[in-house]
Formats: structure tokens, sequence, C-alpha cells
């Protein structure tokens, strides 16, 4: 029995380690992409 419960914890931890991944991925390529808009707008401006 305890070693089901210690399963389900590692299961749970690694889908919570891949939603984690999946969500600073998708901000970070949010960001570049705000940084590119950024710099396009600075060259707009000079």
């Amino acid at each position: 029995m305890h070693g089901f419960t210690a399963a389900k914890t590692e299961a749970r931890s690694h889908l919570f380690w891949q939603v984690w991944d999946a969500v600073t991925f998708s901000l970070r390529k949010m960001n570049a992409s705000i940084d590119k808009q950024d710099a396009k707008n600075d060259n707009h401006l000079n």
C-alpha cells in the first residue's frame, strides 16, 4: 500500500514539473516576442 501511495505522489510531482516546464516555456516565448515588439517600437521611434 505504501509503495502505491509513493508511486502516486511521484506521478503527481512528475506531472507538476511537466506543467511547470510548459508554463515557463510559453512565458519565455511570450517574453521573447514582447522583446521583439519592443525592439521594433524602439526602431520606429528613432
